[in-house]
């Protein structure tokens, strides 16, 4: 469950900001998975949910958003909880992340469900399962993968799997934090050298980085919007997720991811318009 909050002005820190705040289901698989089937594409979600009430609304969303959940891990205790508190402009200032029902998503969990994974067109991967549960399925997967790092921290869950990885998609400081370079492209080098097929780097408001070891291209965003930015970020990688689920080359999967980024941005222009 995502829980996010927007200052009416200016951020004061350390002081009670006026604001909205507002609870969305949420989390990177669960975004990325939403946009997919908005897009009429057959998506299943493999995750852990709680057994609260907030995970009843969680398990009630993904129904009626045509995810297919049926073989998720229901645990015991809370479901998942993401704080972001947003700055004036959209972007974020800080976020907090209580992610501990994915633990349970151990090597066995992944070892069950990877032949119905295997019957799919692409498997995309984050990095809030354990990092043992994630080499488990990049080392035995028989299908493209695209990773999502999630977080700089969360981000080194993955350096060990970066060979087995068709495409990854991280922002500029989870690029950094997975090569040690500062660069955007350097980092996209860095990532390409250690075995990934291709790299795509969100730079925000800047754009979209892309490349593949023929090419490499910065993708300019085309409309810049004052909404909260959390969540482009997943729409992004849907977009990303569609295109090489179609077979499409680098340059198209980027197009279309910002495509979908710009998508999302408007709709949540025009709930704020309604609002």
């Amino acid at each position: 469950m995502d829980v996010l909050g927007s200052p009416s002005q200016e951020m004061i820190l350390r002081d009670s900001n006026l604001g909205h705040v507002q609870l969305q289901v949420g989390g990177v698989g669960h975004n990325i998975a939403a946009r997919i089937a908005g897009h009429g594409v057959s998506c299943a979600l493999y995750t852990a949910i709680g057994s609260d009430c907030l995970s009843d609304v969680i398990r009630s969303d993904c129904e009626k958003g045509n995810i297919d959940i049926s073989h998720a891990l229901k645990t015991d205790g809370r479901c998942c909880i993401y704080l972001a508190v947003h700055e004036s402009d959209g972007d974020m200032l800080i976020a907090l992340n209580d992610m501990e029902a994915a633990a349970c998503m151990d090597p066995g969990y992944v070892q069950n469900v990877l032949p119905l994974i295997n019957d799919s067109r692409l498997c995309v991967i984050d990095a809030n399962p354990p990092a043992e549960s994630i080499a488990y399925l990049a080392e035995n997967i028989r299908i493209p993968v695209l990773c999502d790092p999630v977080s700089c921290v969360k981000s080194a869950r993955i350096r060990a799997v970066l060979p087995y990885l068709s495409a990854i998609k991280p922002n500029l400081a989870e690029a950094r934090a997975l090569t040690g370079e500062q660069d955007v492209r350097q980092c996209a080098e860095s990532l390409l050298r250690e075995g990934v097929g291709k790299v795509f780097i969100s730079l925000g408001s800047e754009g979209l980085y892309c490349a593949d070891g023929q090419i490499s291209q910065l993708l300019p965003i085309k409309r810049i919007s004052r909404v909260p930015a959390t969540g482009a970020g997943d729409s992004l990688a849907a977009g990303i997720a569609i295109a090489m689920a179609g077979g499409e080359n680098t340059l198209s999967c980027a197009e279309f991811g910002m495509t979908m980024v710009e998508e999302y941005l408007r709709s949540k222009e025009i709930q704020g318009e309604r609002a």
